[in-house]
């Protein structure tokens, strides 16, 4: 069976929900008054394969892919409004390319959706021939490039052009501080019991020596990733805290995250019918449920955690005179 129709067969398992009814259709408008409709557009990326060999991931292909399907299957966003970056296509200039894809000409009742699964890190990065006074967290693609990468600058100059009211929701199943080691390791059962050996690895990449050794015994602030995101009251939803890691394992047969794995099936038991609050509470419980440690961020204005997943936070009112 062949990669593409493995991860269709794999889709069909998980997304097996009855979707909901479709809306009752609305009034139609004159021609000449009907304004541009709602838009729901998503860039989904993910990587388990980098340029270097050492930091390959396993599971977050099939994380992009399945969280495609769900936005195409349960949250009514267009097949051909999502862009999905995999592997070797999700290079820094395609992420990019992409991203000002997902802006253009964005409008308070969109619903825009960014996900990215894959190693983070963070770095002390040049502002001119000065290093900057702190650490930025940043994106590892493809083809990372430690001294270009994309950091919350970059991402910021895209999310600053997206108007106010419209629902960017981002989501980082990654990173940015631990040890990038693939590793086996043996559960134990409350009983003491030892079970089979099992895969972990954590979506993080150590910086390289020149780079690390430009923050070498200076304690910094480290600027997250996402901070102009949360300052322009958009949500973001991340896998874990600053301070811990981001673990994939074997979940049902198949190399996942941990945060994707809870995260979705969070939103299946109920029905894909969960509010920003809602659906970051029962992952964090999940999460715990399986033994990790790591928990789930949810950041974004009070006023929108409370509105339903991935749907706009505007209501336009269609004129019908």
């Amino acid at each position: 069976m062949g990669w593409t129709s493995f991860v269709a067969f794999l889709r069909n398992i998980f997304l097996s929900a009855p979707k909901p009814a479709p809306p009752s259709p609305q009034p139609t408008t004159n021609s000449s008054q009907k304004e541009p409709a709602m838009n729901k557009k998503a860039l989904v990326v993910g990587i388990d394969k980098y340029y270097n060999p050492a930091w390959n991931l396993q599971g977050c292909a099939m994380d992009a892919a399945i969280m495609s399907g769900m936005l195409q299957d349960h949250f009514d966003f267009p097949g051909d409004h999502i862009r999905l970056l995999l592997n070797e296509r999700a290079t820094k200039a395609n992420i990019e390319e992409r991203l000002d894809w997902l802006v253009r000409d964005a409008k308070p009742d969109d619903a825009l959706v960014f996900f990215y699964a894959g190693h983070g890190s963070q770095v002390r990065d040049r502002d001119g021939d000065e290093l900057d006074d702190f650490m930025d967290e940043i994106l590892c693609p493809h083809d990372l490039d430690w001294d270009d990468p994309l950091s919350d600058d970059v991402l910021a100059g895209y999310f600053k052009r997206v108007p106010a009211g419209t629902n960017l929701t981002v989501v980082f199943d990654c990173c940015h501080s631990g040890t990038a080691t693939r590793s086996l390791y043996v559960p134990v059962s409350p009983e003491g019991e030892y079970g089979e050996p099992e895969y972990k690895k954590t979506r993080y990449i150590n910086p390289p020596l020149d780079i690390e050794h430009r923050s070498r015994g200076i304690v910094l602030r480290t600027r997250r990733l996402g901070e102009t995101l949360i300052d322009q009251n958009h949500i973001l939803l991340a896998a874990c805290t600053s301070q811990q890691e981001a673990q994939e394992k074997i979940f049902e047969g198949q190399p996942r995250g941990a945060f994707s794995f809870c995260f979705g099936n969070a939103l299946k038991r109920a029905n894909w019918k969960l509010t920003y609050r809602q659906a970051h509470q029962d992952t964090m419980i999940r999460l715990r449920d399986n033994g990790f440690v790591q928990v789930p961020q949810l950041e974004g204005p009070e006023k929108y955690l409370d509105k339903q997943l991935f749907a706009p936070f505007l209501v336009r009112k269609t004129r019908t005179s």
